[in-house]
Parts: C-alpha cells; sequence; structure tokens
C-alpha cells in the first residue's frame, strides 16, 4: 500500500482554502440576514431611503450578494454546460416560478412579468448564471466580465441584470485568482480596504446612485448621471464587499487558532444554508401582510431607529421560525424545490 502524507505547504493551502470558505459561508449567512432586515424595515415602517441605516446597507447588500455567488460559482464554469444550466433552473428559476405564482393567485395580479418579478433576484442570479458559464468557454474569465457587462449596456431595459452582472463578474474573477486571500494575508490591507469603503459611503456616495433611483447607463445614448451612478455603484459594492469578506477570513483564521466554535459561525452558517428558503418564504409573508401591519407603524411608531429596532427583532423571529420549516421541507420530495 502506497500511503502519501500531505507536505506542510499542501496542509497550509488546504487550511486557508476552509477558512476562506468558511469566510463566504458566513458573509453569505450576514448578507441574507441584512436583506430580512433591510425588507422588514421597507415593508413593515413604509420607510426606505429616508432611514440611515437603510441606506447605508442598500449601498452595498446586493453587490455583496452578488459576488458571493459568482465567487461560489466560478468552480462550476468548467462543468457541462447543460447540465450545470439545469440544476441552476431547478435552483433558482424553479423556486422564483413557484413562489410568484403562489403570490399572484393571492393577490389576484397574473401578468407574466409579476410571476417573474416578484422574487427578481433569483431569475437575475439565473441570467447571470447562464451568461457567464457560454461566454466563459470562448474566451477567458476576466474578458467575458468585461464583454458581458458592457454587451448588456446595449439592451434597453433589464435593470436589475445590468446591475448583477459585473458584481457576479467580479466575484468570479476573485475566485480566478485568488484575490480575496491575498489580500486577507495582510490585516493592514484589509483595515485600509474597511477604511476606504467607508470613507467613500461617507464623502463619495450619492443618494441618486441607487438603481432604484437612477437607472443604468446605456451605451448607445450617453447621461453624466447614470455613468457617474453606475460607477458609485461598482465603487461602493465593490469596496465594501470585499472589506467584509477578507476581514472574516482574518477572523475565521484566528477561531481556528483558538480552535473556537462560537455561536455566531453556527447561526451564520445555517442562514447560509438556508438563505434561498429564506429569501422566498419571507418576502412572500411581508408583501402579503405589510399592508396591514404599515398603517399601526405609522400610526403608532413613527420614529426611524424604533422602526430599525422593531424590524430587526421581527427579522430574527422571522429567521428562527423559517430555519426549522425550511429543513423540514427540503427532505420532502415536492417542497424542497421551493427552498
Amino acid at each position: 500500500m502506497d500511503l502519501k502524507q500531505a507536505s506542510p505547504n499542501e496542509n497550509i493551502a488546504n487550511t486557508s482554502q476552509t477558512q476562506r470558505i468558511e469566510a463566504l459561508d458566513i458573509a453569505k449567512g450576514i448578507a441574507i440576514f441584512l436583506v430580512v432586515w433591510m425588507h422588514c424595515i421597507q415593508y413593515i415602517g413604509n420607510t426606505s431611503f429616508n432611514n440611515n441605516l437603510y441606506c447605508f446597507v442598500y449601498s452595498f447588500h446586493m453587490p455583496f450578494f452578488l459576488l458571493i455567488s459568482g465567487y461560489l460559482f466560478y468552480k462550476s464554469l468548467g462543468k457541462n454546460i447543460f447540465v450545470t444550466a439545469k440544476k441552476r433552473a431547478l435552483r433558482l428559476l424553479l423556486p422564483n416560478l413557484l413562489w410568484g405564482g403562489y403570490l399572484a393567485v393571492i393577490l389576484q395580479s397574473f401578468s407574466p412579468s409579476f410571476v417573474l418579478t416578484a422574487f427578481w433576484f433569483l431569475y437575475t442570479l439565473f441570467v447571470c448564471n447562464l451568461l457567464y458559464l457560454i461566454v466563459s468557454r470562448i474566451t477567458k474569465v476576466w474578458l467575458s466580465v468585461i464583454i458581458l457587462s458592457i454587451a448588456i449596456l446595449l439592451l434597453p431595459g433589464l435593470e436589475f441584470i445590468k446591475f448583477s452582472l459585473p458584481f457576479f463578474g467580479i466575484g468570479l474573477i476573485m475566485a480566478k485568482y485568488d484575490i480575496l486571500q491575498k489580500l486577507s494575508k495582510s490585516k493592514t490591507f484589509v483595515i485600509a480596504i474597511a477604511l476606504a469603503s467607508i470613507i467613500c459611503y461617507l464623502f463619495v456616495w450619492d443618494k441618486s446612485w441607487y438603481v432604484y433611483a437612477t437607472p443604468n447607463p446605456n451605451l448607445l445614448h450617453f447621461e453624466a448621471g447614470r455613468w457617474s451612478a453606475y460607477g458609485g455603484r461598482l465603487l461602493q459594492g465593490t469596496l465594501m464587499s470585499t472589506a467584509i469578506i477578507t476581514l472574516l477570513i482574518v477572523l475565521t483564521s484566528q477561531w481556528d487558532k483558538s480552535n473556537s466554535q462560537t455561536r455566531f459561525r453556527r447561526i451564520s452558517r445555517k442562514l447560509s444554508d438556508n438563505s434561498l428558503g429564506l429569501y422566498t418564504m419571507h418576502l412572500f409573508i411581508l408583501i402579503i401582510v405589510s399592508g396591514f401591519i404599515e398603517k399601526i407603524v405609522i400610526t403608532f411608531i413613527p420614529s426611524q431607529l424604533t422602526i430599525s429596532i422593531i424590524s430587526f427583532i421581527i427579522a430574527l423571529i422571522m429567521v428562527a421560525a423559517f430555519i426549522p420549516l425550511l429543513e423540514r421541507m427540503k427532505r420532502n420530495r415536492f417542497l424542497k424545490y421551493h427552498c
């Protein structure tokens, strides 16, 4: 029997990869909780961009999720296109259509666009998966990011896809060249990125740059305002996402050295494992009940700080209630396609 012992360098590489994967897992858990919390503020408090916390989180939280998704999708680029596309359709498109269909029946809004866009992130993520899966076979990953991010700007509409393609692609590039791990080796650099992202938000970021306020630019019609908003979104989203993930890589490394299994790590992994189901289920509930709850909050709780705190508590309750339910649903042959 020929037994090979791993070299010290291989052990270090494997440890670094494990820390990076766990950091991304924790980051994904944080990202989905931010989504739930911000939606609670939006739907229950009937407030959004006049809430300072909401404004700050919305400057990066969707780019954060997209960058993580791109990073984790990188390993699928070399797999069979048709098999991977089928798996992603079952994973993303089917839940999108199922939950969108249920919502359409309850709200009696039967247009195909409503069914597809009620949970816009899922179909947008599927499109990103599919486009990069195809184009990366033709050219290099970094070039496919440039090509797709530019080409999509030639088309009318498709605002969320235009918004998502660059961030998803940045995640692919970071995975390809192991950028996050390289950056996290220097704690000074990690702190510098974090400070740069905060400075960018405080002194550069403008409220008009949110994609909901200023649409993406069109290459056929130059508008300076749209281009500045587009560039600002790319800068802030990439800086803050990189800062959070590299910080988490450093922290997981420290936790591993101290053999620490913190509750935060366990909860984050639970959130990450159930992120798709949490996204669809919480949004489904909030859209249905928001009309009633919104009136109560507006009448009795006018303070933005109070609304943020109450929304945080509601988000915690929703997450705690949904995770056990989702884990049971995954064991059912039909219900597993919902989560």
